[in-house]
């Protein structure tokens, strides 16, 4: 059913609509950041200090929420920092993500061993324009 989810409660599987599975905060956190997922131009409003600092402590989130903040967006200097400081954090695990699997290629590469990667970088860089 359309605008329906599952919920489990024992046994027992009720039908809930999707409105009342998310938060209102968390509902703006995603329409906030849906623009960066489907490469389209900001249209949400910006959260506010406190949601967006929680998303990015909380649920790391800070590389998507920095990617979807426009440059002239009024906010916090402290605020744009800490999204800023995210994306370098997560650009650098990116970096050092890509020397391992480099690595690991080569090593089962001489070993023989055939093998394949369907998470983390291989499957950021496909989704998304600037994986970090």
């Amino acid at each position: 059913m359309a605008g329906l989810s599952s919920r489990w409660y024992g046994n027992d599987m009720l039908k809930v609509p999707d409105k009342e599975l998310l938060s209102p905060e968390i509902r703006a956190l995603c329409a906030f950041v849906q623009p960066v997922l489907k490469r389209g131009s900001p249209a949400a409003a910006i959260p506010d200090r406190r949601l967006l600092r929680w998303a990015t402590t909380r649920h790391r989130i800070g590389p998507l929420l920095h990617a979807a903040l426009p440059a002239d967006a009024p906010t916090e200097t402290s605020d744009r920092r800490l999204l800023e400081d995210a994306y370098r954090a997560n650009q650098t695990h990116q970096k050092l993500s890509l020397l391992l699997l480099t690595k690991l290629e080569k090593s089962f590469s001489n070993a023989g061993v055939r093998w394949l990667v369907f998470k983390g970088l291989p499957q950021a860089r496909a989704l998304y324009t600037d994986a970090a």
